[in-house]
């Protein structure tokens, strides 16, 4: 069952990582940040960032790769892991995915640098606002473990897909896949939504009472 009295039930002295302060002061330094970026950027050109980019892109199919690579075990179980064990490989695999939504920002700050504004939707803005903020939150109260590994092992999948996209066409190259790891994101909502409504309805390790 989640802890009650540590934020994360096997690594408490990683406390500090999805506290308030981290979850809430990082999303709202993010914000700001982009704010910052793009005054800064009103009336400048656009920058030249291929470099740092091909570099960013790698280390997100790496990270992703492993975090994918790691938590796959447990798809063994009916593929999410319903009512599935809290243990310690899956929280600290979780804590890295959540750490890695920090990572994500740097879309953003690249968006605003290479002056992409179309890019920069509030759709955009909004997912990397929420998504690392929802998984902090269930880190904080003890349920980023179980079933919920199905979701940092789907998402990180799909980034480690979308981001080597980004490296190979960075490089020149054309991906005849394309529209098929649109398909695939499309997917994972799909199974998330579901995973989602599997777990308030049947799953024996959650309890919102909080």
């Amino acid at each position: 069952m989640p802890c009650k009295e540590e934020s994360l039930c096997f690594y408490p002295e990683l406390n500090h990582l999805v506290s308030f302060e981290v979850i809430i002061g990082g999303h709202l330094g993010y914000l700001v940040l982009i704010g910052l970026l793009r005054l800064i950027m009103k009336n400048r050109q656009a920058l030249n960032v291929a470099g740092p980019m091909m570099f960013y892109n790698i280390i997100q199919v790496i990270a992703s790769v492993t975090m994918t690579i790691a938590l796959a075990p447990y798809l063994m179980n009916y593929v999410f892991n319903i009512s599935g064990e809290f243990n310690a490989h899956i929280e600290f695999w979780i804590l890295a995915h959540f750490l890695t939504k920090f990572l994500d920002m740097f879309d953003s700050i690249f968006m605003v640098l290479r002056k992409k504004e179309e890019q920069l939707s509030f759709l955009h803005v909004y997912h990397h606002l929420t998504i690392g903020f929802i998984w902090g939150m269930l880190l904080h109260f003890g349920y980023g473990n179980g079933t919920a590994f199905y979701g940092a092992w789907i998402n990180s999948l799909v980034h480690a897909l979308m981001y080597f996209h980004y490296f190979w066409t960075a490089l020149g190259f054309r991906n005849p896949l394309k529209k098929y790891l649109t398909m695939f994101q499309m997917f994972q909502f799909a199974t998330c939504i579901f995973h989602a409504v599997l777990v308030v309805s049947v799953d024996q390790e959650f309890s919102f009472n909080w």
